[in-house]
């Protein structure tokens, strides 16, 4: 731990603190429960899929477009198939996870869970891991029903920097410690923006980028 200095511990989420895609997940059970059509659920999987693989680079439009798929859905049937569904959530949180989030915590971190996934399951992870800040992208809710629109702009690669630098605000730079864990080549403004980046579970890609950085590199398990 680095001494007196203010310490910032800031997480992604999807591979970084759970096994596999958060909004994957949410949408599986969205279809389990009639919320979605197969028709939606097909349309959603390919976009985070092409995402995942980063086969479209600039995902905005195409995102975009895959939320207004939910348009629709009441916000409170989406927590209450969450809610239903915790047991077999939590399980999606590796078991290396609490403990990392225990160490910032022990090391009196602010501490803050950035993620381009969306409410409530970000919310619900948040909560869990007991990491009490957290930004991410944000659906549109009116009078308790998802409109299929974004507000703002999804919180995702540079977005994630922005946002750092937000909470950073006019602090000493020298004065701070900022630690980043993340596992995807998505952060790396985010990352090089950190005095430390950790990575967890990295793919070749950022294996490389770990080298050649001289970033450390941890393996969870699911």
């Amino acid at each position: 731990m680095v001494m007196d200095k203010e310490r910032i511990a800031v997480f992604d989420l999807d591979g970084t603190l759970i096994n596999g895609q958060s909004q994957q997940h949410l949408i599986k059970l969205l279809l389990d429960y009639r919320l979605i059509s197969y028709l939606s659920y097909f349309k959603l999987l390919a976009v985070f899929i092409l995402y995942h693989l980063r086969i479209v680079k600039d995902m905005n439009k195409i995102v975009r477009y895959a939320y207004t798929l939910l348009r629709g859905i009441k916000a409170k049937e989406i927590e209450n198939v969450i809610d239903q569904n915790r047991s077999a959530l939590l399980k999606k949180i590796y078991r290396e996870s609490n403990a990392l989030v225990n160490y910032e915590i022990n090391s009196r971190s602010e501490m803050y869970l950035l993620s381009a996934s969306v409410d409530p399951i970000v919310s619900f992870y948040s909560t869990h891991l007991s990491i009490n800040r957290y930004y991410c992208t944000q659906l549109e809710i009116k009078n308790g029903i998802v409109t299929g629109n974004l507000i703002g702009l999804r919180l995702y690669g540079a977005e994630k920097a922005r946002k750092l630098e937000q909470i950073i605000g006019d602090r000493d730079r020298h004065n701070l410690h900022i630690v980043c864990y993340t596992d995807h080549v998505s952060d790396i403004e985010l990352a090089k923006m950190a005095d430390e980046t950790v990575l967890v579970n990295p793919d070749k890609t950022m294996r490389r980028i770990a080298r050649v950085n001289k970033w450390r590199i941890l393996r969870f398990s699911s």
